[in-house]
């Protein structure tokens, strides 16, 4: 009995020595165990980027029909009854600084003289032409070309021709950005190859046309 109590005892001192202990390493490594240091958080903003603006330079359209109304002939008959003023359509294509130009145009006059009755006309179908532009990139633009044509002429002087007639013209185009051209043009044209022809072949003739297309 002697002997268990003393056990017990030292058992006990035992447990309590070393509890002690281990309060005492708790204690003295505490701090260490919750002092700590937080480092503050760095939040990482990505600076925008900015792209230079690029403006886009509004070109020319590059194709488009038009109408015109033009005179074709400087002898014009002092007593006319009927006529037909120089009608013309037409269309044209554009690349760049050249342009192919395809249209059709007619006039006709009806007209007394000492002798009678007499008339003239005047028609071409196709015409084809090349022009070139001096200023493409502009609103307004000179261009200037030529080409060929098949037509019939009829003179006052009563010549009468059917065949090809080759043409140069000088034009001044405006608006071209615009939904609505306008153009003016000078075409001077001279029968060359005639399949059929009465009395020499008509001289050179001017036309000036005052055109707008679509």
């Amino acid at each position: 009995m002697k002997n268990t109590i003393i056990a017990t005892i030292a058992t006990l001192a035992t447990t309590f020595g070393f509890s002690q202990e281990v309060s005492e390493i708790l204690e003295s490594s505490a701090p260490h165990l919750v002092e700590f240091e937080v480092a503050p958080s760095t939040i990482l903003v990505e600076p925008k980027q900015t792209f230079p603006v690029i403006e886009t330079k509004k070109s020319p359209r590059t194709s488009f029909g038009y109408i015109l109304m033009g005179i074709s002939d400087s002898q014009i008959p002092s007593h006319i009854n009927q006529t037909v003023p120089g009608i013309g359509i037409g269309y044209r294509v554009a690349s760049g600084p050249s342009a192919i130009d395809v249209m059709g145009a007619a006039n006709y006059r009806k007209y007394r003289t000492a002798t009678g009755r007499n008339d003239t006309f005047r028609y071409i179908f196709p015409k084809v032409n090349y022009f070139h532009y001096l200023s493409p990139e502009k609103d307004n633009s000179f261009y200037a070309g030529g080409g060929l044509a098949w037509g019939g002429i009829k003179t006052v002087d009563s010549r009468e021709f059917h065949g090809i007639i080759p043409n140069v013209t000088v034009g001044y185009e405006l608006t071209r950005n615009s939904w609505v051209r306008t153009f003016t043009q000078l075409d001077i044209s001279q029968a060359a190859i005639a399949t059929s022809q009465k009395g020499k072949l008509p001289g050179p003739l001017a036309e000036i046309s005052i055109g707008a297309g679509f």
